[in-house]
C-alpha cells in the first residue's frame, strides 16, 4: 500500500478566514519576505533563517515535489488573500504528524489554531489515520497554546529527541501532543 492509498488531501481547503492551498512556485518570494528571513521565527524551527531567495525558492520547490510524491503535504496559508505561513501534515500511517509556521507580523491573531484544527479534523476523517500529532521544544510555550487550543492533548517529554539549529547544535527535549480517533 503507497501513502497515497493512505489520503491524498484537497489542494485548497479554506476556513472561515483563511485558504489553505498547495505551495506554488510564484509562493517563494512573498514568503521569503514575509517570515524566512526573520530571525526571530525559526528560533524553535528546524532550519535557520534563510539569507538567499534561492534557499527559499528550493524549499517550496521541494514542498512541491513532495505533495506530488504522496509524501508530505505542505500548505500555504493565505489570510486576507496574503501569503503568510505554512502548515504541514507528515503522513507517516497510522499517523499524521503536523508542522507550522507564521510570520511574526501575524502572531497571536489565531490563524494557526484555525488552519491546524482544519487540517487535522480532516486527516483523522481518514479511514486509515487513527492519530494526529505535533511536537515543540520544551521552551516554546506559544506552540504550547497553539497546539491545545486544536484540541490536542499533552502526551509527554521525549528527552533529547530534535535538533532546534538555532538553539543547539545537539537534540533538545520536545513535548509530544496528540489526538486521536477511536
Amino acid at each position: 500500500m503507497s501513502d497515497r492509498d493512505v489520503f491524498q488531501p484537497p489542494e485548497r481547503i479554506e476556513t472561515e478566514r483563511l485558504i489553505l492551498r498547495k505551495a506554488q512556485a510564484s509562493d517563494a518570494a512573498i514568503l521569503h519576505d514575509a517570515y524566512m528571513t526573520d530571525p526571530d521565527v525559526p528560533k524553535f524551527m528546524s532550519w535557520k533563517p534563510h539569507t538567499e531567495l534561492s534557499k527559499s525558492e528550493w524549499w517550496i520547490d521541494h514542498c512541491i515535489k513532495q505533495w506530488e510524491a504522496g509524501k508530505n503535504y505542505e500548505f500555504v496559508i493565505e489570510y486576507k488573500g496574503k501569503p503568510m505561513g505554512m502548515a504541514g501534515m507528515h503522513l507517516m500511517p497510522p499517523r499524521v504528524s503536523f508542522g507550522y509556521v507564521i510570520a511574526s507580523a501575524y502572531w497571536g491573531r489565531g490563524i494557526v489554531p484555525e488552519a491546524l484544527t482544519m487540517l487535522i479534523n480532516w486527516a483523522l476523517a481518514q479511514d486509515k489515520i487513527y492519530r494526529a500529532q505535533i511536537f515543540c521544544h520544551v521552551d516554546n510555550r506559544n506552540s504550547q497554546r497553539v497546539i491545545e487550543k486544536c484540541g490536542l492533548e499533552y502526551e509527554g517529554t521525549l528527552r533529547r529527541y530534535f535538533i532546534h539549529p538555532n538553539i543547539s547544535s545537539e537534540p533538545t527535549d520536545c513535548k509530544m501532543y496528540s489526538k486521536i480517533r477511536l
